[in-house]
């Protein structure tokens, strides 16, 4: 049973670590991508209080921003408000900031809500919040198992080409189809 879990765990870190490499590889790829091409994925709904919500994920001068809208009666700059459902976009990159915030380390942040005067009361138009997260954190981040991995199969590597157990680091070179020390049968082969 104890094998079985090893084995089980040894799978889903090495899917896990193979997830993390694509990621990096994406997001460098996307990153080159966002200097020449704005990326955008939009989705639109209506909950059920009746007030659409405005969901879009944005690839723009090494950034990915999540801009999220709350609106209350039109789309924020007058336009009639966009379909509902979901839709992707893609234009050229001719545009300098897509939304103001602050910005820190490359990480952008921006809540406001506009309103307007309608019979002398302020009525709120829409809340806007947004995040943005620079690709090179995203591959900073999804570098990491695979570098572990790495440095772990660098090490076993050794290990093996210098004669020892890979279990418990005893020397096998006198007895190497087992272990003296802890018992476990060992792969006779080494490495170059």
């Amino acid at each position: 049973m104890r094998q079985r879990l090893v084995r089980i765990s040894f799978w889903l870190g090495t899917a896990a670590t193979l997830v993390s490499a694509l990621l990096f590889l994406a997001s460098i790829a996307l990153c080159v991508r966002s200097y020449f091409r704005i990326d955008e994925l939009r989705s639109v709904s209506l909950p059920s209080e009746g007030h659409p919500r405005d969901m879009t994920l944005i690839s723009h001068t090494g950034q990915v921003r999540l801009v999220w809208i709350r609106h209350a009666f039109q789309y924020f700059n007058g336009d009639p408000f966009p379909s509902l459902g979901r839709n992707w976009a893609t234009q050229d990159n001719h545009f300098g900031k897509l939304f103001p915030g602050d910005t820190t380390l490359g990480f952008r942040f921006l809540s406001e809500a506009r309103s307007m005067q309608r019979n002398g009361r302020p009525v709120r138009i829409y809340e806007i919040n947004a995040i943005g997260v620079p690709y090179f954190a995203i591959a900073l981040l999804s570098a990491i198992p695979p570098a572990i991995a790495i440095r772990h199969w660098q090490r076993h590597r050794a290990t093996l080409r210098k004669g020892l157990c890979p279990f418990c680091g005893y020397d096998l070179r006198a007895t190497p189809d087992r272990c003296p020390e802890c018992g476990r049968a060992t792969v006779t082969r080494f490495l170059l």
